[in-house]
């Protein structure tokens, strides 16, 4: 059973990701025309190694023609999708540097493991079958200025 001081820790956690979440949107949506901010279930995060389900709703910011800004209960999140051909070895490599970053499948279901090599990584994403592949970097909380400086530093890498 969950005792009433978690769930007061997890109330105050709560105000606070919807709150960065909803500055994060004020921020964005004063550059930028098309964009949407929403709560919505259905998404997965990793716990000890395992992709679970979330049933309930988290804040997500849709950038039009860039990408989604998720606030889940663990860190932030940015996912775009772009063509596997024009995904750039030096550009993902440079991102993953950085940021823990997943590479995945159009439908999410199954991981793409990238290739240290070069000549190996083109030849994974010429494979891929896909119209779009999922890319996924993951960022702790910080200001909402923060958060919108990450994602359109990762935007500029990625040429979106």
């Amino acid at each position: 059973m969950t005792s009433s001081g978690d769930l007061i820790e997890l109330h105050k956690h709560l105000n606070f990701l919807f709150s960065i979440s909803e500055d994060t949107f004020k921020i964005i949506a004063s550059k930028q025309n098309r964009v949407s901010y929403g709560n919505y279930s259905g998404h997965y995060t990793k716990i000890d190694g395992r992709y679970e389900y979330q049933k309930y709703p988290i804040p997500v910011i849709t950038v039009a023609d860039k990408g989604d800004i998720g606030f889940d209960l663990f860190c932030v999140w940015f996912e775009f999708f772009v063509d596997p051909l024009s995904l750039r070895y030096e550009r993902i490599t440079k991102i993953s540097s950085l940021y823990r970053t997943e590479v995945y499948t159009q439908d999410c279901a199954k991981d793409i493991k990238l290739s240290n090599n070069p000549r190996e990584f083109g030849e994974t994403m010429a494979s891929i079958t896909d119209r779009k592949i999922g890319i996924s970097v993951y960022i702790d909380y910080s200001a909402p200025e923060s958060i919108v400086h990450v994602f359109s530093f990762i935007c500029e890498i990625l040429e979106i």
